[in-house]
């Protein structure tokens, strides 16, 4: 096949999946206005996330990373654990998320794969507001029985959790999005947790001064980094952690970093 032929293929793929894009906009709405005064165990909810999910998957595959990002967003406030009924507060952000993933279909096409500034900039103002006034974590952790535990655990501290699984996902959202916390795994299949906090502070990103707490199986680590402590992973795991945790939002901590056992 040639060049020529396998470009339009791909371009023809990417206007039916921005079509699948609209219809699924269209299913949303209507799901999202069912959910009002719901909760996450309606059948509603259930399938808006499916179609969000899926959608987020599709949006990197296709080449249309703005339908992946809008889907990012969503996800976070239909997983909020704040966000227990859905009022018409968080209805109305819902949709005004969908608002814009809708309008991508009509302005993705001419642009070959650029992000629409005018998009970008509805989406940047948007997630900006939040339903709750928790403050927000990213957690990597490639233990799924340990990522558990900490997400449990620091929900049950009041903070809202993004899980990531991957640490070059985790290094691109922490560019881009701003959060409280970074708690990162030091062992990565890719990045350790070390070198992702360095790549942010180098990088003079949104999160260039955000504290960093890296969690590792070896007990002497020691990491020269500002506002990064070391909390090894030990039996006293969850006291240590609730230290850290306690010692960072501390004024009188401000700026340190140090290991914690």
């Amino acid at each position: 096949m040639s060049n020529d032929k396998f470009r339009d293929l791909l371009q023809g793929l990417r206007l039916n999946f921005l079509e699948i894009v609209a219809n699924r906009c269209q299913d949303l709405e209507v799901l999202i206005l069912q959910l009002q005064h719901n909760d996450k165990s309606s059948p509603e909810f259930e399938e808006i996330f499916r179609i969000v999910h899926s959608l987020k998957g599709s949006g990197g595959t296709h080449g249309v990373q703005l339908v992946t990002k809008v889907c990012h967003y969503l996800e976070d406030v239909l997983v909020d654990p704040a966000l227990t009924q859905f009022d018409e507060t968080a209805i109305d952000r819902l949709l005004a998320f969908v608002d814009i993933l809708k309008a991508i279909p009509s302005n993705e096409p001419s642009r070959q794969g650029q992000v629409c500034p005018q998009l970008q900039a509805q989406l940047d103002a948007l997630k900006e507001t939040r339903l709750s006034s928790n403050k927000t974590v990213v957690l990597l952790e490639p233990s799924r029985s340990l990522r558990l535990f900490l997400h449990d655990m620091l929900v049950a501290m009041g903070f809202q959790v993004i899980v990531m699984h991957n640490s070059v996902e985790t290094l691109q959202r922490l560019i881009h999005d701003p959060v409280d916390l970074m708690i990162l795994s030091f062992e990565n299949a890719d990045l350790n947790g070390a070198a992702i906090v360095s790549a942010i502070r180098a990088n003079r990103s949104i999160n260039e001064a955000a504290p960093a707490i890296i969690l590792s199986s070896q007990p002497s680590l020691n990491v020269s980094i500002s506002r990064v402590l070391v909390v090894p992973r030990t039996k006293n795991l969850h006291r240590v952690l609730q230290q850290a945790v306690d010692s960072i939002f501390s004024p009188s901590k401000e700026g340190q970093h140090e290991s914690m056992g």
